[in-house]
């Protein structure tokens, strides 16, 4: 190695602390050209609030300027961090960081919309040439000159430039026609900020390729694109170069943005660069776009029709997806309507080019006739969010969809993109195109469709769509002018049950009760005569909700319910039932609702509902002694013995309150028979048999007691007084 370069090594290792003033305060000078020099300073510091009027500060930014140029660059950004943290802004420090984060190998990507300091200046698709590494060719080399390229490599790795550099000139001194090393100097001229020497260097370096017909050309065209990057024939250029070059050539980002900025001002320039891009990346989507984006672009319409892939994957970027449903159109109907939906899928699955979708959309014109390319382009814009610009394209088919087309699946979809459309514009408007929307779709040959089309992000069913129309008209109030065209289309259409139900739940939530309730009755009754008894149910629950507080209505709701076999809503219009009667007083009335209710989910094995349906009834009138009976034998029935017994128990109350001592005998033999050790139940039946006169059973019933109660004196006593007493009758 050269004793320059390891003399620059050697400075450009030296510590910070060598460039700090010492003793007394200095100022860093730089003209812009040549490094820096420091300089005494023997005036008086100005101090200022403002942290761009540090003396301090400034003088900071001046040294890590100063470390930059000589290739200390990790004390360059330090130095360069500490001065912004301390709240410095001016420009010179802004500028230093850019320069460091080029140096250290960043991409740096500026769009269009963002300005540089002076607004005169946009920068546009700025792109930040990185070095070039590994250099093209370096492995036909000598040893020496890959030792040196390598260590020029890791001196940049590390932010030494000037050694980076001076390693670049040793090896350009050990093999001087060895022309990828002089974009190496490039490149660090570019880095040290001195671009008119970069392209300087450029020139002649482009000059002695043209000379000696190197095959090398497209690397100080990528240079030269690097140095200006706002220069788009240049770029053009380096595009042609590197897809003429053989072997493998790193085309991206170089060929991409090639062909992005020749789409609008030179389609044509686009379509060729892009035809050969694609020709070396077959399986690449962004190649593939780009071709058929230039197609587009050129307007070529056989072009088009070429390079659409008759396979295109169903994820495949919308507008793309959407020129394939364009062809799709000559192919058959329900293709079409398949790759559209596949278009608005993807619309909806997640972000898209809606400049491209824009162009697409323009080109699909010319792909199939206009009325369905209308309707078409009105269905992605929907999903796209764009009802405006679909109302706009659906204007053929307002009013007169007869003159744009027969078929009766298109006439459906343009009824629910105009009504879908109107929705958050015109209410009154969507209520219309909607209820013409329903009348398409239940007409017999189009339900079919209806029921299955996914061009919507809603279903189009007629069911579907007649919610849609209810919410539309319960959100903005407008449930009379529903209410009309409903009625309309219901007088029209009397047997389309979707239309009634539609308008009985308008009119329901209009307060127009009555009239809802007897649609819903034709509803019921038409579902049930056509053996669908899941609809029939659902039109009975409609009733139920319409009028919940209606005793009688409720009582045919349930014998309906029962009558046709469907016993949970039966139930729970029973546990409705009686509990609007105890709400009103009527105490028997809910007992026998509950107690009904109890009984029919006991029928249907459903004990637990039963038992909480028989404890309501209870609880509703307890001095039922039929109620508590059935509770009991719902009990037994169950196995809960203790509570038959407690059940039993109130029973006896209620008969010797009511002076029935029958009942409470039977009731007490039951007791005893379910619960043969319990003495209560045997004293009590004793009572009761002695104040009927039955002495003798009574005895006997002692008896009985007396056998699991030996020594019990009073049940003694009791037995010789009642054998006493039965041989005296």
């Amino acid at each position: 190695m050269s004793g320059a370069h390891m003399t620059t090594r050697d400075a450009a290792s030296q510590s910070r602390d060598d460039f700090r003033p010492q003793g007394e305060m200095y100022l860093l000078q730089n003209d812009g050209k040549q490094p820096a020099e420091v300089v005494p300073f023997n005036g008086t510091p100005a101090h200022s609030s403002d942290p761009n009027e540090s003396f301090e500060l400034r003088d900071m930014v001046s040294l890590a300027t100063t470390y930059f140029e000589r290739g200390m660059i990790d004390d360059a950004e330090e130095m360069l961090h500490e001065a912004l943290t301390a709240g410095y802004s001016r420009p010179d420090a802004s500028d230093l960081l850019q320069r460091i984060q080029s140096v250290r190998g960043h991409t740096v990507i500026v769009s269009a919309s963002v300005a540089a300091t002076d607004e005169t200046a946009i920068v546009n698709d700025v792109i930040v040439h990185e070095f070039t590494r590994p250099l093209p060719g370096i492995e036909s080399q000598t040893g020496l000159v890959r030792r040196s390229i390598d260590e020029a490599d890791r001196d940049i790795a590390d932010g030494r430039l000037n050694s980076a550099h001076d390693a670049t000139l040793h090896a350009i001194a050990l093999a001087p026609t060895f022309l990828p090393v002089y974009i190496r100097l490039v490149e660090l001229r570019r880095a040290f900020g001195d671009h008119e020497g970069a392209d300087t260097l450029l020139e002649s370096l482009k000059s002695v390729i043209d000379v000696i017909g190197e095959d090398g050309d497209w690397l100080t065209q990528s240079m030269r694109v690097s140095l200006n990057p706002n220069d788009t024939d240049a770029l053009i250029e380096l595009a042609r170069s590197l897809l003429e070059q053989k072997g493998s050539v790193k085309l991206e980002p170089f060929v991409p943005k090639a062909i992005e900025r020749s789409l609008e001002a030179n389609p044509d320039v686009a379509l060729d660069l892009a035809r050969a891009y694609v020709r070396l990346r077959p399986l690449s989507r962004d190649a593939e776009r780009l071709h058929i984006r230039s197609v587009v672009a050129v307007g070529d319409i056989e072009q088009i029709r070429s390079v659409i892939s008759q396979d295109m994957a169903a994820d495949a970027e919308a507008d793309l997806l959407f020129l394939r449903s364009s062809l799709a159109h000559s192919e058959d109907r329900e293709v079409w309507f398949q790759w559209l939906e596949r278009t608005v899928a993807r619309i909806l699955s997640g972000p898209f080019d809606q400049v491209e979708l824009t162009r697409a959309i323009n080109a699909g014109y010319d792909l199939m006739p206009a009325p369905q390319h209308a309707l078409a382009a009105a269905v992605v814009q929907i999903a796209s969010g764009d009802a405006k610009s679909a109302l706009s394209s659906l204007s053929p088919w307002h009013g007169t969809p007869g003159r744009a087309t027969s078929n009766p699946q298109e006439m459906l979809v343009a009824a629910c993109a105009r009504g879908l459309a109107l929705r958050s514009t015109s209410p009154v408007e969507a209520i219309a195109a909607l209820s013409n929307a329903v009348s398409q779709a239940v007409v017999i040959d189009v339900r079919p469709f209806a029921e299955t089309c996914r061009l919507f992000s809603k279903p189009v069913s007629a069911e579907s769509l007649m919610q849609e129309l209810v919410e539309v008209a319960r959100e903005t109030g407008q449930h009379e002018l529903a209410i009309q065209n409903l009625q309309e289309l219901r007088d029209r259409l009397p047997e389309h049950l979707e239309i009634r139900t539609g308008l009985a739940d308008l009119q329901v939530g209009a307060g127009r009760t009555a009239e809802g309730v007897r649609e819903l009755r034709y509803i019921a009754e038409r579902y049930e005569q056509a053996g669908n008894i899941e609809r029939m149910v659902e039109a009975m629950r409609h009733i139920s909700a319409a009028v919940p507080n209606n005793v009688e209505m409720k009582a045919k709701l349930i014998e309906g319910y029962i009558q046709r076999g469907v016993p949970e809503d039966a139930l729970h219009e029973l546990r409705l039932l009686g509990d609007i009667h105890l709400e009103r007083g009527r105490t028997t009335a809910a007992a026998s609702a509950y107690t009904r209710g109890a009984e029919i989910a006991a029928t249907t094995g459903n004990n637990r509902r039963a038992m909480d349906l028989f404890d309501r009834a209870v609880g509703a009138d307890p001095d039922n002694v039929a109620v508590r009976h059935a509770a009991v034998a719902h009990c037994i029935m169950n196995g809960a013995i203790e509570k038959a017994t407690e059940q039993l128990r109130e029973v006896v109350r209620i008969a010797l309150k009511e002076q029935d001592p029958d009942e409470a005998v039977a009731a007490l033999h039951q007791i005893i028979g379910l619960a043969p050790n319990e003495a209560s139940a045997y004293h009590k039946l004793g009572e009761v048999l002695t104040s009927l006169g039955e002495y003798a059973q009574a005895e006997r019933v002692y008896r009985r007691l007396a056998a699991f109660t030996p020594n019990d004196p009073v049940l003694s006593a009791k037995q010789s007084a009642l054998s006493a007493l039965a041989e005296g009758q």
